[in-house]
């Protein structure tokens, strides 16, 4: 119940601290999807570059997702925007 009421309150942009284990509380939705399948976290732009995410335990983002999970699903987005065109 704990992790549920993290996931509602990331996803509502409200500023929580991680428990249990989640490394942020953008992690809490991580693995589940919504209607259409796609994912429900968000990755985090900078939790695997060298200066880390300044954000912490508090970041709205996931932090596990793999690493290059974000261009991956940009790229998806994209194709999915010019297919759409396409039709």
């Amino acid at each position: 119940i704990a992790s549920a009421t993290a996931a509602a309150a990331a996803m509502n942009g409200q500023t929580v601290v991680a428990t249990g284990n989640f490394p942020s509380p953008g992690s809490a939705v991580h693995g589940m999807v919504d209607e259409e399948g796609q994912p429900l976290c968000q990755p985090c732009a900078w939790f695997y570059k060298v200066g880390g995410c300044t954000n912490g335990a508090t970041c709205r983002r996931c932090h596990l997702c793999p690493e290059g999970e974000l261009k991956i699903r940009k790229k998806a987005k994209i194709a999915k925007l010019r297919s759409s065109e396409a039709q």
